[in-house]
């Protein structure tokens, strides 16, 4: 039993029938290519300035939910267990995301487990921020003596005098460039 294939092409008004080349088809694959190959870098671009635009909002969030963390319990989350703050900050580690989100694990420095923030998935899934380009874990620095003054140095730039309470910052951009709260 032998089967056949048949083609069947359209025909124009007077009875021709009409169908691309080769050629033509060839034509219009090479121009989709290269239409795809010039709008590689916007693309590229505008992924980037979403990462950029990410890590701003995060960074500003951070920074409002450790000032309502001080609003709430008139204490910085971090003079509660101890730790001393250098300049270089202190990371967004599991025990932070804890205790801003309100974890019952944190409960005796969360005594009314208010979430100060909501951290994305992967922050959760993790323990730790790390800023979209996954590089680096979010810093911060708080004021501890109350002087509205913070001197923080991020990693490979230069030291800067804050003048805020706290400060909140990621140098994972591309370039080492510094998303900062300040």
């Amino acid at each position: 039993m032998t089967h056949s294939v048949h083609v069947v092409a359209a025909q124009n008004r007077w009875g021709s029938k009409v169908a691309f080349t080769l050629t033509e088809l060839m034509v219009v694959i090479a121009i989709i290519g290269i239409l795809a190959v010039i709008s590689m870098p916007v693309i590229s671009r505008i992924t980037e300035s979403a990462r950029r635009n990410q890590a701003q909002n995060e960074v500003a969030a951070l920074a409002t939910a450790l000032r309502a963390y001080l609003d709430a319990y008139s204490v910085w989350p971090t003079a509660l267990w101890g730790t001393q703050m250098g300049p270089e900050g202190l990371p967004v580690d599991a025990e932070i995301i804890e205790l801003l989100s309100g974890h019952e694990d944190m409960a005796d420095f969360n005594r009314r487990r208010i979430t100060f923030m909501e951290f994305p998935e992967r922050a959760l899934e993790a323990n730790e921020f790390r800023d979209p380009w996954g590089n680096e874990l979010y810093r911060f620095a708080v004021n501890l003596d109350y002087g509205n003054q913070i001197l923080v140095e991020p990693d490979d730039h230069d030291p800067v005098t804050v003048r805020q309470t706290v400060a909140v910052w990621s140098t994972g951009a591309p370039n080492n460039e510094l998303i900062a709260s300040w």
